[in-house]
């Protein structure tokens, strides 16, 4: 797999918390709660910021949850004035048709629906099971996609989640409606911090193993054993020599309440389109909406690059036939931040949805409760930030130039 080409300032990301308020418990929550609201002069200053920080391509809307917002859709046209794409976050326990007819109206590009057996929330029973999950969102995901609003949904990973994970992927991939699924590991940061405290205070000379890393093998092994698939991209780790997050891109083509899918086997090839489309559009893409002839192109150059043109014939030979569509799905899973070695956190080396505060961007998974104490953590990600790079002092700085890929750009797995 290769190794995203993105670093803290060509990443083409960033999250807008509109709110700190929220209408739900999570299991394993890192955000503070409040009842803030932000104004929409603050919100034009915070994507000013990130713009000027970042080459952007989409504004995630996050929270709190930003539906409690009483000007979420003017936000949305707030940032579709500055001609981005806007992505919304939310747990959908709000969303009805009006809402979803309103944001339509303001541009909305993509919504994400995070629901999963471990909230407490209005819309489900108390201790709701995975049948309780799939109604709900099917419900959301479906009154969405009947509004021409791209769909994705998001899952926080327990260590009792192996069946749940197993469900929620064959929901996933049976639903065309579906074309983005993001899982989480739950991690609660407090803990984290008071572990990374104690390993520093009482162990500094002894190499620390953390298994929560070896957390991301098992979901390779997952997604290559139920599915024959292997991961596209991944994001690198502080520490130079982990990787902390991987993505899947995956063909798919859907007939008869059936589907097929496509390994992808990425190399050069696919590190080069990334890099052509960047020079085209003056940015990365997030996010790539669905476009039936870029897929197709995509899965054909992947097969030539990878001597497999039979398989690409095998592949899109049904798919030419009446009443079948071809759509592509990407899954991301995010199992930072863990504890290295030394004792020092570790997390992406850059963080794909930096959140902005107070002028600056931060790496999302500490913007609530960063280390402080632990001089080797950096948290701030953007252009004109102290060390902008994001490099923690423990690693070497980056060679000057990037322009050209190398061994370092892959992985074997």
């Amino acid at each position: 797999m290769i190794k995203m080409p993105w670093d803290n300032i060509t990443s083409p990301g960033v999250m807008l918390e509109v709110t700190d308020a929220c209408n739900i418990e999570c299991r394993v929550c890192y955000k503070k709660k409040a009842k803030n609201m932000k104004s929409l002069a603050q919100i034009r200053k915070d994507i000013e910021t990130a713009m000027k920080k970042r080459n952007l391509h989409t504004v995630s809307i996050s929270g709190g949850e930003p539906t409690l917002h009483p000007e979420l859709c003017k936000i949305v046209e707030i940032i579709k004035e500055y001609g981005l794409n806007a992505f919304l976050l939310t747990n959908g326990v709000l969303i009805n048709n009006t809402y979803l007819r309103k944001l339509k109206k303001s541009n909305l590009d993509y919504i994400m629906f995070h629901v999963d057996p471990w909230q407490k929330r209005p819309d489900l029973p108390e201790k709701p099971k995975f049948e309780d999950v799939k109604m709900r969102l099917k419900e959301l995901t479906i009154m969405a996609y009947s509004y021409g609003i791209d769909v994705s949904v998001s899952m926080t990973l327990n260590n009792e989640d192996k069946e749940t994970l197993a469900k929620y992927n064959q929901f996933f991939f049976e639903s065309p409606e579906i074309t983005f699924l993001f899982l989480s590991k739950g991690q609660d940061l407090k803990q984290l911090s008071s572990k990374v405290i104690r390993i520093q205070k009482n162990e500094r000379n002894k190499p620390y193993y953390d298994s929560e890393k070896d957390k991301i093998y098992e979901i390779i092994d997952f997604y290559k054993k139920n599915y024959n698939i292997e991961p596209y991209a991944f994001f690198p780790a502080t520490n130079g020599k982990d990787f902390v997050a991987i993505n899947y891109f995956i063909p798919v083509v859907y007939h008869d309440n059936k589907y097929s899918l496509f390994k992808i086997k990425s190399n050069y090839t696919d590190l080069l389109l990334m890099k052509i489309a960047r020079i085209i559009s003056g940015h990365y893409i997030q996010k790539t909406k669905q476009n039936t002839a870029i897929t197709l192109l995509r899965i054909f150059l992947n097969s030539i690059s990878t001597f497999r043109l039979h398989k690409f014939v095998q592949f899109i030979l049904p798919a030419l036939k009446p009443k079948r569509k071809l759509l592509h799905k990407m899954i991301v899973y995010d199992n930072g931040p863990f504890i290295g070695e030394d004792g020092h956190l570790v997390n992406c080396k850059y963080c794909p949805v930096a959140v902005i505060r107070n002028g600056k961007l931060l790496k999302c998974c500490l913007s609530d409760f960063n280390l402080f104490y632990d001089k080797n953590i950096q948290n701030t990600c953007g252009r004109g930030d102290s060390n902008p790079h994001g490099y923690s002092p423990l690693d070497p700085e980056p060679s000057a130039s990037t322009s050209s890929a190398t061994s370092a750009d892959f992985v074997k797995i």
